[in-house]
């Protein structure tokens, strides 16, 4: 994910102290359909480009690329299984880091929006460090408060 307040945002070096909305609740990867080679499907997508994937009534389609639904991977490493339309808004809220918005992980899996597909995760990043990079005080850095 790229883009202004992403983790992918660039301007700076981010630690986990950045990511006001938890590590459960933002967006490591999202799986799109791609016009790209097999051998680089894996690519990164900005927040704004992400508008091109929306149907006309602004919803991501949950089952557009295979039959077990859009894979989603959060920052904690949990996998899951997009079973429902996303809405821009939805969307936006997991993919940014401090947004704040209401839409967390655990009302998705509630409403049947999302499933878990993988139980045994482990987190994308490492608390020790910062997302792209060792942590300069080198100290460990603990998730805020999730909500």
């Amino acid at each position: 994910m790229t883009g202004p307040g992403t983790v992918g945002e660039g301007k700076r070096d981010l630690t986990i102290k950045d990511i006001a909305d938890g590590w459960t609740n933002t967006l490591a990867f999202l799986e799109v359909r791609q016009s790209i080679p097999q051998d680089a499907r894996y690519a990164t997508i900005s927040i704004d480009a992400i508008e091109q994937h929306l149907d006309k009534n602004g919803l991501l389609s949950a089952f557009d690329i295979h039959d077990r639904g859009r894979g989603l991977m959060f920052l904690d490493g949990a996998i899951y299984r997009q079973q429902k339309p996303l809405s821009r808004q939805q969307l936006r809220a997991l993919m940014t880091i401090n947004g704040g918005e209401d839409h967390t992980r655990k009302a998705l899996e509630a409403t049947g929006t999302i499933k878990l597909y993988s139980g045994r995760h482990s987190p994308v990043l490492n608390p020790q460090e910062s997302i792209f990079g060792p942590d300069e005080e080198g100290t460990a850095m603990e998730e805020p408060g999730k909500r």
